[in-house]
């Protein structure tokens, strides 16, 4: 995938992808599993002293009982079983790919993310012939022919769901993908359709979206060798991508003359309904980056993301009734915005996208999130910046790209738990752990907000210490009756005026008192006596 504004052709982000199979492709063909590399930072596992059967039988053993429930969507947020749940974790695109990692090894690999804290993995559940140009190629792809299905590169999905299952980790599994990796939107063309035909031709034409379809339909069906359990009753999965990142090539529409965003549009709307009407127990969400065709152009060079160029309107498949929550793919760096304005991307991306989809009143994932070497000159720099952003703004849910469980082949947007990138990966798995599994608490005598001119009593009282005001209020837990009385000015129920004047005066002319309040900046320290209008003190 590339980019343009403006006549500028920005780098391929297919180089993500294609950094990640670089880097373990080595390792794929040394690795054995009596020789097995060091895991990452302070992972410990045991050594491997038998064959890849006995990995199996623990494996079978583990999973034949899930313990899990599905995961539901809970207003902006998620839960399982009745409590919270934020999916923190990483993409391993590669685990179901037979020539990248031995059984053994996909083993290991849940393993290690799961002692580390990682709750999801995103996995790509689709390869598609034996390559053809520019294509990332497998020896032993899932569907080597259109409807034709290859039993033993299924059996490798089925032991990563199964090696999920047993480490306590979820996965968002990828139907098919607009890049050419594993065959893609452009083999379908190709097989359907003809050699040399336009890969937009995916979304319409009849025989493409009827081969999308018996594929889809054979794999939610499909009954796990390793668990025993059809896909669609297997609670290990928490969420179906209908592609990852679809859109057009650019201005595909816009050079037709055609308004952008209605062949993605339709598209969707046609296959989010078939994938619900076979599989109603899952979470379905359509894996794009966050293109719009209805926003702003007119600040500067950046807004082309918002402009219709890649045929994607975000909007308008967000509100999709069968899409149960919106995805992004956050890459200041691949997107062409400098090193010294990537924190444009907060308020400009991340919010705005953060604001329709709350709008619709579902949650927003970010999908993928990373960053080159490079880039900046700490690659902790940017992670912590868009997790500490998406997190205020209150995104349900985060996947790095791309967290290796072992120190070996890294590189590009590729780390692992003890390289550059992991302090901020870890601080967004422990604030996922800090935020899953509470419930609603059932507060005792609740105190009486403040009125007249005496705002001292009006505080930040939370009904508990499991979660803060500024969670209660970020989550929508305002209006809730174990509420009264508790997290006043976080909610806005401060009825005083005395000592807080009723104006919005910014902390710095860097960013407005709205965009503070909506990155849940109102309770810090610095911001005392500031965007009182905002953070509704008054």
């Amino acid at each position: 995938m590339y980019t343009v504004s403006q006549g500028l052709a920005l780098p391929q982000r297919a180089m993500v992808h294609l950094c990640l199979i670089l880097a373990i492709l080595p390792y794929a063909l040394s690795t054995t599993v009596s020789s097995v590399s060091r895991i990452a930072g302070e992972v410990s596992l045991d050594p491997i002293v038998g064959t890849e059967r006995r990995i199996l039988n623990q494996v079978e053993a583990d999973a034949s009982s899930p313990a899990f429930a599905f995961v539901k969507v809970a207003g902006k947020q998620f839960s399982v079983g009745g409590r919270a749940w934020y999916p923190a974790g990483t993409n391993a695109f590669y685990a179901a790919q037979t020539d990248i990692m031995s059984s053994a090894d996909v083993y290991l690999m849940f393993k290690a993310h799961a002692a580390q804290g990682v709750k999801v993995i995103r996995v790509f559940a689709h390869s598609d012939g034996y390559g053809f140009p520019d294509n990332i190629k497998t020896p032993n792809p899932i569907q080597p022919r259109l409807g034709v299905y290859n039993e033993n590169a299924l059996m490798r999905l089925d032991l990563v769901i199964a090696a999920a299952a047993s480490t306590g980790i979820r996965l968002v599994l990828v139907f098919t993908n607009f890049e050419p990796f594993y065959g893609g939107i452009q083999w379908y063309v190709n097989e359907a359709v003809g050699q040399g035909q336009s890969k937009n031709l995916f979304y319409t034409h009849p025989n493409c979206k009827l081969y999308y379809k018996k594929y889809v339909n054979m794999l939610i069906n499909r009954r796990n060798t390793v668990t025993g359990v059809i896909y669609r009753d297997d609670p290990t999965i928490f969420a179906w991508n209908l592609m990852n990142e679809p859109h057009t090539t650019d201005n595909y529409e816009i050079n037709q003359g055609k308004k952008p965003g209605q062949i993605v549009a339709a598209w969707i709307s046609e296959m989010a309904a078939f994938v619900k009407s076979i599989d109603s127990n899952h979470l379905l969400t359509t894996g794009e980056e966050g293109y719009r065709v209805r926003g702003d152009t007119s600040c500067c060079t950046n807004n082309w993301l918002n402009g219709g160029v890649k045929g994607v309107d975000f909007d308008t498949n967000v509100a999709d009734r069968n899409i149960d929550f919106a995805t992004v793919h956050a890459y200041p760096d691949n997107w062409g915005i400098a090193a010294s304005d990537y924190k444009w991307y907060g308020p400009n991306f991340l919010a705005d996208r953060a604001s329709i989809a709350h709008a619709a009143g579902k949650p927003i994932v970010m999908e993928e999130y990373g960053s080159r070497e490079g880039y900046l000159s700490s690659r902790n720099e940017l992670l912590y910046y868009l997790q500490d952003q998406a997190n205020a703004l209150g995104y349900a849910g985060s996947m790095v790209w791309s967290l290796r469980h072992l120190d070996s082949q890294t590189g590009g947007y590729v780390f692992s738990y003890s390289q550059d990138g992991a302090a901020a990966v870890k601080a967004q798995l422990a604030y996922a752990a800090r935020i899953s599994g509470g419930t609603a608490p059932t507060p005792t005598p609740t105190p009486t907000p403040p009125s007249g001119g005496d705002c001292s009593s009006c505080r930040d009282n939370a009904p508990d210490t499991t979660y803060t005001c500024a969670q209660q209020a970020s989550w929508g837990k305002c209006s809730e009756s174990w509420m009264s009385g508790y997290c006043l000015r976080s909610c806005g129920k401060c009825s005083c005026t005395g000592g807080a004047t009723c104006s919005d005066v910014a902390p710095s002319a860097a960013y407005s008192c709205a965009q503070q309040a909506a990155w849940g900046k109102c309770n810090e320290s610095w911001m005392a006596g500031k965007c009182n209008k905002s953070c509704r003190r008054c």
